[in-house]
């Protein structure tokens, strides 16, 4: 069955609604609710509202178009738990790019195969990372790295790249797409334990799905 028919006779709550649509009625309806708490192994835990959250995907989102990311192209997401991470993954949804994620403990020869095989066009990732993507993920046009790893001090410095905060712009210009529900959406790749590890690709409403029955 195509991906683009739903399952006759199946209606859910999230029928023919996405990933945007929720964050953004959840911004509207719980405005100054807590949205996520972020406490990393150091400093200080920081919270961030569904208003300030969807305002920070819009600017970033709208960055990603600037910088040349378009509907239906891959970007890695090599990173630890972070903030960084769940604002990536919120604005490539938006803009329509699918957002891959990858497991930080992944050997190089993991990384390269997972960039070319999906075609990544960029990454973003962290200093601790940042010398692996650069090494083995070559076909990558840019590459922005966060300030800190996982909420500590880098130990090392980043080869040249762009730093994550240069990709934000103005929320005004964030993408308008039409709700997609069974538009891709991320990609995950399993573990490759007999073969080659496989894409698994998600789409929109099956992500929403998860996540407004988790916060039903």
């Amino acid at each position: 069955m195509p991906i683009s028919q739903a399952a006759p006779g199946i209606v859910g709550p999230f029928a023919g609604l996405d990933v945007p649509w929720l964050l953004r009625m959840r911004a509207e309806s719980r405005r100054n609710h807590p949205f996520l708490i972020w406490a990393p192994f150091e400093g200080p835990a920081r919270g961030w509202s569904y208003s300030e959250f969807h305002q920070r995907v819009g600017q970033l989102s709208a960055g990603l178009v600037k910088r040349g990311v378009k509907p239906g192209e891959y970007v890695l997401i090599h990173l630890d738990n972070c903030i960084e991470a769940m604002l990536a993954w919120f604005a490539c949804v938006e803009l329509g790019a699918i957002a891959v994620t990858t497991n930080t403990r992944s050997a190089a020869a993991e990384m390269e195969y997972f960039a070319g095989h999906c075609g990544a066009v960029a990454a973003i990732t962290q200093p601790a990372y940042a010398e692996l993507i650069s090494a083995n993920c070559r076909s990558l046009r840019w590459i922005a790295v966060i300030s800190h790893d996982a909420g500590g001090t880098p130990a090392q410095s980043a080869p040249r790249s762009d730093s994550f905060e240069q990709l934000f712009a103005d929320s005004t210009d964030r993408p308008r797409r039409v709700t997609d529900p069974f538009a891709p959406c991320s990609v995950q790749y399993t573990s490759g334990t007999t073969s080659r590890p496989k894409a698994v690709l998600w789409t929109r409403q099956r992500i929403v799905g998860r996540q407004g029955q988790r916060r039903a």
